[in-house]
């Protein structure tokens, strides 16, 4: 499962923020003083932030799988967490 999330968390992050969408523009971009795209090509700094930023989205996903697991396995059958049914009323005999 932790795979699986950080795979949710990888592919949409990756198709959102492509670095090659820029290609043909001729527009250069500087962030935090690195230059990260130059005439449209991402440059190794823009790759290195492109991989932390699909890195990050994997981690966020594989945090959510977790939350999901721990959820799933607090409100499933044979759990634990659940609260045992009051006594009935009707068994003890009037």
């Amino acid at each position: 499962m932790l795979v699986s999330g950080l795979v949710i968390g990888i592919v949409p992050a990756a198709i959102w923020q492509q670095p090659y969408r820029h290609v043909g523009t001729k527009s250069n971009v500087w962030s935090n003083g690195t230059l990260t795209l130059e005439n449209g090509i991402p440059t190794l700094a823009g790759w290195i932030d492109y991989l932390h930023f699909i890195g990050y989205a994997g981690v966020l996903g594989a945090i959510g799988v977790t939350a999901f697991y721990f959820a799933y396995k607090g409100v499933s059958s044979g759990s634990s967490f659940k609260l045992k049914p009051l006594r009935d009323s009707a068994s003890s005999g009037s």
